[in-house]
């Protein structure tokens, strides 16, 4: 055999190995052909892949394997510590998380599908030619070897078309949405409570919470909520304006995840009971929003001009009496502002 063959049959036969072995073994270079059009339109079915090397990063495209008959050929589009997200580029949603132990490496090099077949193509055109007069010795030659190819390629095939899809990789994807927001009246202060639907994560610390552009210093949270007792300043806001509470709020969560959220709660108040108790002013606040009361007497003695008293109160909840004045005649002038509007109540007292 001259020494042109010889280099010929081991080149063969090393391309032979690598094929095999990149399906087999976590080698960080190899041969893929792209199977689908999930990378379309830079890469398409067909394509020739050469990946060499695990050094990669965001949007670069690498191959990762489950096992020897479902690798997938996808550009990285997050990298964490122990996992990396990919995501075809066709595809209009991420691949699941992926160890980085999958990783075969990073594509450097993609040959057109027209290039590869062609040059194959005139390569074994070329090489019948040259060996046209040997034909049965190359037969007997390559025979050992082209025929276990043969029985790969088909094997091959075969499994990837019946059971690709069940062995696809399972791992479980860490999700955290908002279940329910709500304010709780606890001892007469509004409570504030988020909670969350959890899989697979919880929260480790929270960061920072803002209520109206305010820090909240002091707040409780467990895996899955987050609650703080609302400031009685910004609780007499939000009642009086009937403004939404504006919520922000940042945490740590496991799995080297981060909570960014910005909620808007509605305020839910009854309307307080104003009325005259034996000649007193009675005032029923039953919200845990604080309310503001402007209170005017209105007196006089017979004979003498009218007199006006008038102080502003903030009332939590609870109930409240204000003795009348000692006077013939009283009246009382109410006027508070509730969830953006002004009410106003005068009522008789004595005379």
């Amino acid at each position: 055999m001259r020494k042109i063959d010889l280099m010929i049959y081991l080149l063969s036969l090393l391309l032979i190995i690598i094929l095999i072995l990149t399906r087999f073994i976590p080698i960080p270079f190899g041969l893929f052909t792209v199977a689908s059009g999930s990378m379309e339109p830079s890469i398409r079915p067909l394509d020739l892949a050469i990946v060499f090397g695990r050094d990669y990063k965001i949007g670069d495209v690498v191959v990762w394997c489950s096992s020897p008959f479902y690798c997938v050929l996808h550009r990285v589009v997050n990298i964490s510590e122990n996992y990396i997200i990919t995501k075809g580029d066709a595809n209009p949603m991420t691949d699941p998380p992926v160890s980085k132990d999958l990783v075969r490496g990073r594509v450097v090099l993609v040959i057109p599908r027209e290039i590869w077949i062609l040059l194959t193509s005139l390569l074994i055109g070329i090489l019948i030619f040259y060996y046209r007069r040997r034909v049965s010795e190359m037969a007997i030659i390559f025979a050992p070897f082209v025929a276990p190819m043969i029985i790969y390629s088909l094997v091959v095939g075969i499994v990837i078309t019946l059971f690709a899809q069940q062995s696809s990789i399972q791992i479980v994807y860490p999700e955290i949405y908002l279940s329910r927001h709500d304010i709780y009246d606890v001892n007469g202060s509004c409570v504030v409570n988020i909670s969350y639907y959890v899989v697979g994560i919880k929260i480790l610390s929270i960061d920072k919470i803002y209520v109206f552009n305010r820090s909240i210093d002091s707040f409780n949270y467990t895996g899955d909520s987050i609650s703080f007792v609302l400031p009685k300043d910004l609780a007499l806001y939000s009642a009086s304006t009937g403004s939404r509470l504006n919520i922000s709020v940042e945490a740590d969560l496991s799995r080297k995840g981060f909570l960014k959220g910005f909620y808007q709660i509605p305020v839910s108040l009854q309307k307080p009971l104003i009325k005259i108790i034996n000649e007193s002013l009675y005032i029923e606040n039953p919200n845990c929003y604080p309310l503001e009361f402007n209170i005017t007497w209105m007196f006089s003695v017979a004979g003498e001009p009218w007199r006006f008293e008038s102080s502003t109160y903030v009332l939590d909840k609870g109930s409240f009496v204000f003795n009348s004045p000692q006077a013939r005649f009283v009246y009382v002038e109410i006027r508070y502002r509730w969830l953006g509007a002004e009410f106003y109540e005068r009522l008789y007292v004595r005379g």
